[in-house]
């Protein structure tokens, strides 16, 4: 097989399998999994569409290379665009039954996030020109882990939203339901932004950015799997009568 081909499917699998084995209470039906990271390739095709049609409208009238042209780019089209398509992936999980744990939600967003990462490592690694190598190299560094991170922020949040609803806590799941989607795209944003300027000291923040990210990330997901918890109502309260020890 292509050593490019390889370095741009190897890294993001490699992550999804480090995942998958943190699940150790009950692991995800692989038929779940698969179906997940497929959706997550296929999200690449609307998410590169609305990102194409606003960019080009938001340049007909804004600087390209202007920081406020960046801004929105990277924030309000890219960002909300990748991690829109994810996020509606990661919720058709919402009524499976094998979600019933809290820290199955971790695992369904990063293989939404991973077949999404895939499949646009394939692409850019392909379309490099010449540049295959040390793009795939570069991007199972930065982008591929990226991507991944994003997907655990995302299911940290979707668990405990599904968590609050399941117990009866509607306001709670909803608030959380926003944090899963708000959060991955504030940190996507930032990482596109950083990459997106001119000033050198940036290549700085970016590598400081990411090992923050990377090693906070790591650390939530390792904890949340070391608690994870069953998806079930909570239990009725006794009370106890000493008139009546059975009331």
């Amino acid at each position: 097989m292509d050593f490019a081909l390889l370095l741009a499917v190897v890294p993001p699998l490699f992550l999804m399998h480090y995942v998958y084995r943190l699940d150790a209470i009950e692991k995800e039906p692989r038929g779940l999994i698969m179906k997940l990271v497929f959706l997550g390739m296929a999200s690449c095709i609307p998410a590169g569409l609305i990102e194409s049609l606003l960019c080009n409208v938001l340049f007909s009238f804004m600087d390209p290379f202007g920081l406020p042209a960046i801004l929105i780019e990277n924030f309000l089209i890219i960002a909300m665009a990748e991690e829109g398509v994810k996020f509606w992936v990661t919720k058709r999980t919402w009524n499976d039954p094998a979600f019933n744990y809290r820290f199955d939600g971790v695992v369904y967003a990063v293989a939404a996030a991973i077949g999404f990462a895939l499949l646009e490592n394939v692409m850019y690694v392909f379309s490099s020109e010449g540049g295959e190598i040390a793009t795939g190299i570069m991007r199972a560094v930065t982008s591929i882990p990226g991507h991944c991170t994003f997907g655990v922020f995302m299911g940290l949040y979707y668990g405990e939203a599904k968590l609050a609803s399941v117990r009866g806590d509607e306001v709670l799941s909803r608030y959380m339901m926003k944090k899963a989607y708000h959060i991955p795209v504030l940190l996507h944003g930032f990482y596109d932004f950083v990459l997106s300027t001119d000033y050198d000291f940036m290549i700085i923040v970016f590598y400081i950015y990411i090992f923050v990210l990377y090693k906070y990330a790591k650390k939530r997901i390792q904890a949340a799997a070391a608690s994870d918890e069953p998806l079930v109502p909570p239990q009725p309260t006794f009370f106890y009568n000493d008139r009546n020890p059975f009331f």
